[in-house]
């Protein structure tokens, strides 16, 4: 009855002007030449006829991948300027990204890593870049990428959840991408229950006509719709909800109430229950079976709290075609418990070490030595365009919140521009370079000078380390090493200290990511190298100065 969680194509957009007002088309879609087939960068673009100076809403909750609003800049099509276009680009979880184009000089009030909200204002309608007349760009997006702007990307085919897929043929579109209200936030300590005729409902654009039943004697209402056959439905509707913390959570369903008249409830409806763009669907569900009840879809859903979250039923059914009604009515969501990840978790202040199953390389010019926090692998420097060797560490954390990131960088490190990346589970960030020479010891990473990152329950976090540090590779000479040891993740909340964590000259070689509780104590306890340790660091230090001259 309950299937894998899965990606979705794209999130669930809405429309990217604000709630209540109507826009039309100018070019949509892959139906005219510069959005079309004969472009693929753009094939699935909208351009709408937004005014110079009228605001634009996030389609979907996300992070800022990139952005640019300091351009006055603007020429023809095709006249070269496309580097100056202001722009705003939005991570989603699933990878996709929504890509807003031709912004107002100083109207974008975000930064790259901010997170943005669904229906939130991000920007002004300007005329920047190749432009010929004032009007908003807008695509979902993947890479590939552009080499020479990584922000612009391959549009690939998406819809609004308000108002579908529409068309350059003169029609007004209204937006209902409205904010969510306070009725739509579940709390962590009360059950939140949805009906179908609050703010936190939408029946989402289609070709089905919506009827309600109403029962005055009891106050007993709901929405409903005819089925339609096969795997496409002509309706559905989401119901939309905030979780104000990650975790595990309860979701109930109440079926309608049927009576016996024909056409009767389905037998046969699918639900599904996300959280972003990760999707779990529920089913088959029978209606009239359950006729007046609360059913239980799942125990165990893990919703975020920086991403929406949402209920949908489509009337798509395996019967015939108008033959049955698709009921809406309300549902229940309760939390039930933290988050816990299957592995590489972070709890309390955490080490993970490169000699476990969360530190995985690439490429081919590595060395293990001992030394460090017991052993170390390392790689040379090269100041190629790219790196040669990657090493990346692996973590997920329980609760969304900023999280401290320390390094361990052992005696025998040289590189003095160390050049580590951040994949905090929607964007990628170039953190500040690491004197890796001034080990031994753990160095707090940051970046623009300032520790601390934004990390998300439920989405693997990468930290990568790349061998391009711009010091060059000399085939058969003595090259700078790059090195690779133990991190340590901590909630910023609790004021850990990685010096707490015990020493691993300790006879322990198990290589996996262990902490200590949640108020931060590491979880063995501190002590000294002997002489048998000192030792080994002596004869890997001889190894490493050794093998340093071999070629790639």
């Amino acid at each position: 009855m309950l299937a894998p969680a899965v990606a979705g194509a794209t999130p669930p957009i809405h429309s990217p002007w604000p709630c209540g007002e109507p826009e039309s088309v100018s070019q949509g879609h892959n139906t005219t030449s510069s959005h079309g087939g004969l472009n693929p960068w753009d094939a699935w673009a909208w351009d709408l006829r937004r005014g110079e100076g009228d605001p634009v809403v996030a389609p979907f909750d996300g992070i800022v991948r990139a952005v640019k609003d300091d351009s006055e800049t603007s020429c023809c099509v095709d006249c070269g300027c496309w580097l100056d276009t202001n722009h705003l680009v939005i991570a989603h979880d699933d990878g996709s990204e929504s890509q807003i184009m031709h912004l107002r000089k100083d109207t974008v009030p975000f930064e790259v890593g901010d997170l943005v909200r669904r229906g939130e204002v991000v920007g002004q309608v300007g005329l920047t870049g190749q432009i010929t007349g004032a009007h908003l760009h807008f695509a979902v997006q993947q890479d590939p990428c552009s080499t020479n702007g990584p922000w612009y990307c391959q549009s690939i085919q998406a819809r609004f959840v308000d108002t579908g897929d529409p068309l350059a043929n003169g029609q007004d579109y209204t937006s209902r991408n409205c904010m969510l209200e306070d009725e739509c936030m579940v709390g962590p300590d009360a059950a939140l229950t949805i009906d179908d005729g609050s703010s936190c409902f939408i029946d989402a654009d289609g070709t089905e006509t919506w009827e309600r039943y109403d029962e005055p004697s009891d106050s007993y209402s709901y929405r409903y719709v005819h089925n339609a056959s096969g795997t496409q439905g002509t309706a559905e509707g989401y119901w939309r909800f905030r979780v104000q913390e990650s975790g595990r959570y309860r979701v109930e369903v109440q079926m309608p109430w049927w009576n016996d008249a024909a056409p009767n409830g389905s037998a046969s409806v699918t639900y599904e229950v996300g959280s972003g763009a990760v999707r779990t669907e529920v089913g088959p569900v029978s209606q009239l079976a359950a006729s007046a009840d609360w059913v239980v879809l799942g125990e165990d859903f893990l919703l975020r709290e920086e991403t929406e979250s949402y209920v949908r039923l489509s009337n798509a059914t395996p019967e015939t075609a108008g033959t049955t009604l698709v009921g809406f009515d309300q549902v229940r969501i309760t939390r039930v418990g933290d988050h816990v990840p299957a592995r590489c978790a972070v709890v309390g202040g955490t080490e993970i070490d490169e000699g476990g199953e969360c530190f995985t390389t690439s490429g081919e010019s590595w060395f293990a030595e001992e030394g460090g926090r017991q052993g170390f692998v390392y790689s040379n420097s090269n100041d190629l365009a790219a790196p040669l060797e990657v090493g990346t560490w692996e973590f997920e954390v329980g609760l969304a919140e900023r999280h401290q990131i320390w390094v361990y960088v052992p005696l025998e490190a040289e590189t003095a521009a160390a050049r580590y990346q951040l994949f905090n589970g929607y964007i990628t960030l170039d953190l500040d370079p690491v004197d890796q020479s001034k080990g031994p010891g753990w160095i707090e990473l940051t970046r623009d000078g300032q520790g601390g990152f934004e990390l998300y329950a439920g989405l693997t976090a990468r930290l990568s380390l790349g061998d391009d540090t711009g010091e060059p590779f000399v085939s058969g000479g003595d090259n700078t090493i790059v090195a690779y040891d133990s991190i340590a993740i901590a909630p910023e909340s609790i004021g850990f200290d990685p010096s707490t964590l015990e020493d691993k000259f300790d006879g322990f070689d198990d290589g996996v990511a262990r902490g200590g509780e949640a108020d931060g104590c590491a979880c063995r306890s501190r002590g000294e190298a002997g002489p048998v340790g000192a030792l080994l660091v002596l004869l890997g230090l001889w190894g490493l100065r050794r093998r340093r001259a071999t070629a790639r």
